[in-house]
């Protein structure tokens, strides 16, 4: 149990002889090299399919409004990212106003994917015919003929960043069967819920078959902070956050912060809270294995800062473009040879900054975004960076710190939400609104790699955090034990 949790009421318990069931729907969605909130799924899916032969895999069907057992063989080739599931035709969860026309054309969708989609209608219907192929001339015939109808979007999707291929399977193809539900079952669910499954079908099919449910909160951003995204997502999150309320059996929280958060919502909705845990992410300094690329050709070790996030607004992307531009009128990146690296999937709402940044001559190269980067790649960048920045303006957790700092590599971090609680006394927390306070702290570190040395020389000597191993079993510990009743007055 984490520090402080003893604050957070409880006034339920959950069986000792549940059955676990591990809900993967964020993973089964996904394509692509895991972030976020799809890394802590994969990383408990790995856990469980190495120690926990007992647990179950499922996905939340939205076409039948049931949990579906997955083949185990298929989690693993996910969480090893050899596979990605076709999901064209499937229908959209959320809840979305249409007009008559694109309604129809929504509903009927799975049947006209062959008119409306033809490429990837071909590309699919090939990949069905080569998997049923054994391996051999034939099998790579077909592959190659499949090639010749990728774009650069459907070479990324079947093939990682060290051309290896993945197989791009039909939905149907990964199941085992209906998931068996009862009051015996627990159904644990760590992902991005609320993009997967439409919560009244949710909720009828728990009071349907009793069984109970444990679900990680991450954050409450979109209600936090509305502005930062569409009102349609804040819409769905929000009516996602507020059913949850009603038949959440048990939430396990990823910081101190956020389990506030989420108190302060319930208490918003008239609701008391009943069931928390608080429990930190896992992290992991993997060792680089024989044979990795070295870095971008443009990028020299030691000689760059790292920010690894997704491309979106209240990441503040924004702040580090307006400091480096300062930083550029000085001289300091030509003097240095020191470049900005953003490394993270392009998101919503920040297409005009990342264009102006490519096209702004004053930066001379000297900020380089990389797009899908695998694992290894990412490892490797942390391992030659001179530092990382992180000026979010709120997290819930904010990984990429802590990854960072499981590197041995010196943090600058916002002070908002959860990073303080995140990054301990183990590097500087600015105001991510104080551009001044940015520019003074990156000038002194690129040009100054002493002072960098302090920090890193702390994160040497005291830095602990759980691996994803530790961490995997602590989440299903909590997801499966039974829990002590606090007193209903207190709070987080």
């Amino acid at each position: 149990m984490t520090r402080g949790e003893a604050s957070l009421p409880v006034s339920s318990a959950l069986p000792i002889d549940q059955r676990l069931i591990l809900d993967v729907s964020t993973l089964v969605r996904w394509s692509g090299p895991p972030v976020g909130i799809v890394r802590v799924e994969a990383e408990l899916a790995r856990f469980s399919l190495r120690t926990r032969p007992d647990v179950d895999f499922v996905y939340f069907d939205n076409r039948t409004s049931c949990y579906r057992l997955v083949r185990r063989d298929i989690v693993q080739a996910l969480v090893d990212g050899e596979v990605v599931v076709n999901m064209a035709g499937i229908p959209d969860p959320r809840a979305i106003v249409r007009d008559y026309l694109s309604s129809t054309l929504h509903r009927t969708d799975r049947w006209l994917l062959p008119i409306r989609r033809p490429r990837r209608f071909l590309i699919g219907a090939l990949e069905s015919l080569r998997l049923r192929m054994p391996a051999g001339a034939l099998e790579q015939t077909i592959g190659r003929v499949q090639t010749l109808f990728f774009n650069k979007r459907y070479r990324a999707l079947f093939f990682d960043a060290q051309h290896r291929r993945r197989s791009f399977v039909p939905l149907e193809g990964i199941f085992n069967g209906d998931a068996i539900l009862d009051s015996n079952a627990t159904v644990f669910m760590p992902g991005a819920d609320w993009n997967t499954k439409d919560p009244a079908a949710l909720a009828e099919l728990k009071r349907r078959h009793g069984f109970l449910i444990v679900m990680v909160c991450h954050d409450l951003i979109p209600i936090k902070f509305p502005h930062f995204y569409t009102s349609r997502d804040v819409e769905v999150f929000t009516n996602y956050y507020r059913s949850s309320l009603h038949f959440v059996d048990r939430f396990i929280c990823v910081s101190r912060r956020t389990a506030r958060d989420l108190h302060d919502f319930a208490r918003s909705e008239g609701q008391s809270m009943t069931d928390f845990r608080v429990e930190r992410l896992g992290a992991n300094a993997s060792r680089p294995p024989s044979g990795v690329k070295e870095l971008a050709p443009s990028l020299k070790p030691r000689h760059y800062a790292l920010f690894v996030s997704t491309i979106e607004p209240r990441k503040n992307h924004a702040l580090l473009y307006r400091i480096w531009l300062q930083l550029v009128s000085r001289g300091i990146p030509a003097s240095t040879g020191f470049k900005l690296v953003f490394v993270g999937r392009p998101g919503w709402n920040t297409e005009a900054l990342m264009s102006e940044i490519a096209a702004d001559k004053r930066l001379a190269g000297t900020i380089v975004h990389l797009g899908d980067v695998d694992d290894v790649a990412l490892s490797e960048l942390y391992r030659h960076a001179s530092f990382c920045v992180y000026p979010s303006l709120y997290e819930g957790y904010g990984l990429p710190i802590v990854e960072a700092l499981s590197y041995g590599r010196a943090v600058i971090a916002s002070s908002a939400g959860s990073m303080p609680e995140v990054i301990q006394d183990f590097g500087p927390c600015l105001d991510p609104t104080d551009d001044e306070a940015w520019l003074a702290q990156l000038e002194e570190w690129i040009t100054d790699p002493k002072a960098v040395g302090i920090w890193e020389a702390k994160i040497a000597a005291r830095f602990q955090h759980p691996t994803w191993e530790e961490a995997s079993r602590k989440y299903l510990q909590h997801a499966s034990d039974r829990l002590r009743v606090l007193p209903s007055d207190q709070s987080p």
